[in-house]
């Protein structure tokens, strides 16, 4: 089958050089396709890599997130031949760009609807009214966009909220993101070292409550490793957790850590929190770090919000924590999650368990069973 994966087009590399969120999600996806024997075009910013077994188309880069806008993104991708005429010949388009417009041309040039817009930038569905075919990370965030198309009422992004809201769905399906579990390294005994949290700085994930922690549990290391590459979170970092961390002894911050140093990270941590949401409301509409621990052996504890309870069983992979005293209790038990356990359910998000849901949603729509 030819596929065409459209990723990211404002200003990260597919995969990223550092550390990386939506783009590294396409890059496994290419992956995945390229493996089970399709033939896959990515087309992504300049630098990105040619997939295995496939081709790379490369669009010119933003110079910043705010130059990103709907008129841009039609110029730079449909006003680019070759990335034009790989979306024409693909027999599934899978569209994983900012606003859709590889789908959108899909839908207005063609009789057969044959692209998925897929939605891996948070709760963000950018003019869903236009899509059919709609996919989210996870059942959660289908759900989301099936109750609201703007996502949620904290929306980040209150114009594009305001043109969306109410405009429901029917229907909107969900691929959980594959994750190649032979990138990550797995061992089964105990491990006593530190508690990790990896993510972006933002309010948004949660850092300080970890602090808060630290500051109670003089004798657990914690490691706060993350990305500041972007203004706010270079901001969010510079003006708050940093001046906190400093003066605990027992936390460990580390910047913009590279794939390699996350995955020894994982590897070597007794356990990973991910607070995401518990002070500000935000919603997961995945957690690709919670898979990544699991396939490590490493436990991970997490709020009850968004998608994280599809990732992590309570008691059998991690824990899930509402308020301090149920984050320490998880600390203090995190001895009892069995890595064995923890592996299993990481390998639930494996490229055979991933390919076989694209697979029966690129049926679907090959056999004009489309969605809206």
């Amino acid at each position: 089958m030819k596929i065409t994966l459209i990723s990211m087009l404002s200003v990260v590399q597919t995969p990223p050089k550092s550390y990386g969120g939506s783009e590294l999600l396409h890059w496994q996806m290419a992956k995945m396709f390229s493996q089970f024997d399709n033939e896959v075009t990515l087309i992504a910013l300049k630098g990105s890599q040619t997939p295995p077994k496939g081709s790379l188309i490369e669009i010119e880069p933003l110079g910043s997130y705010s130059e990103l806008n709907f008129g841009r993104e039609i110029d730079r991708l449909i006003g680019n031949k070759a990335a034009l005429d790989a979306i024409k010949s693909a027999d599934i388009v899978w569209d994983c760009s900012d606003y859709k417009q590889g789908a959108q041309y899909i839908f207005d040039k063609t009789n057969h609807k044959r692209a998925l817009p897929y939605y891996t930038n948070g709760v963000y569905f950018a003019y869903p009214e236009l899509h059919y075919n709609c996919v989210g990370e996870s059942k959660t965030h289908a759900q989301m966009a099936i109750q609201n198309a703007s996502g949620y009422e904290g929306f980040k992004f209150p114009d594009a909220a305001e043109m969306t809201r109410g405009l429901l769905m029917d229907e909107c399906e969900y691929l959980y993101p594959p994750v190649d579990e032979s990138d990550f390294i797995y061992r089964e005994e105990f491990k006593e070292s530190y508690f990790l949290t990896l993510g972006r700085f933002s309010e948004d994930k949660g850092q300080e409550l970890v602090l808060d922690i630290a500051s109670r549990l003089p004798n657990e290391k914690f490691v706060i490793a993350g990305s500041t590459e972007f203004e706010g979170h270079k901001a969010y970092f510079e003006g708050f957790i940093k001046p906190l961390a400093e003066k605990l002894s027992n936390v460990q911050l580390i910047l913009n850590p590279t794939q390699e140093q996350k995955r020894q990270l994982l590897t070597d941590a007794k356990g990973t929190i991910m607070p995401s949401g518990l002070k500000t409301g935000f919603l997961e509409s995945f957690g690709v770090v919670a898979v990544e621990s699991l396939l490590s052996g490493t436990p991970v504890i997490i709020t009850p919000l968004g998608t994280l309870p599809e990732i992590v069983t309570n008691k059998k992979s991690g824990f899930v924590f509402m308020n301090d005293f149920q984050l320490m209790n998880a600390v203090f038990n995190i001895q009892k999650v069995k890595r064995s356990d923890c592996r299993n359910e990481g390998k639930r998000f494996n490229y055979s368990e991933c390919y076989s849901r694209a697979s029966y949603l690129m049926s679907k729509v090959q056999k004009g069973e489309y969605w809206k």
